[in-house]
């Protein structure tokens, strides 16, 4: 079950009305971090082992679909917030990047 709608449904199931997801990456490998359901303002700790991982997969997807590529090279990061009850999708994130400064030759 990776389908929006379908994870929507099943999270709505549980009056589950917000899912925020820490997410990051690099060497061209990313994972959820941490990810936490919430019923209205209460935090949601009986959720399936599919479902989180369909929610995760879902979260990962926003986030990849912003920042393509954001687990290449020294990778990336990002939070996503989805208001499962108005189905709106908030993601914030960045990526990291080695900054290389090169000088000619220099005597002393």
């Amino acid at each position: 079950m990776a389908n929006r709608e379908e994870v929507k449904a099943s999270l709505l199931a549980l009056n589950i009305t917000k899912v925020v997801a820490d997410i990051s990456g690099s060497g061209d490998s990313g994972w959820v971090d941490l990810i936490k359901f919430y019923a209205g303002e209460e935090e949601f700790a009986d959720v399936s082992k599919d479902l989180i991982d369909s929610s995760e997969q879902f979260v990962f997807n926003c986030l990849d679909s912003i920042i393509p590529g954001f687990v290449n090279n020294d990778g990336g990061f990002g939070m996503v917030e989805w208001d499962t009850f108005n189905d709106i999708v908030t993601v914030n994130g960045g990526t990291y990047y080695t900054e290389t400064y090169e000088f000619d030759e220099v005597t002393m």
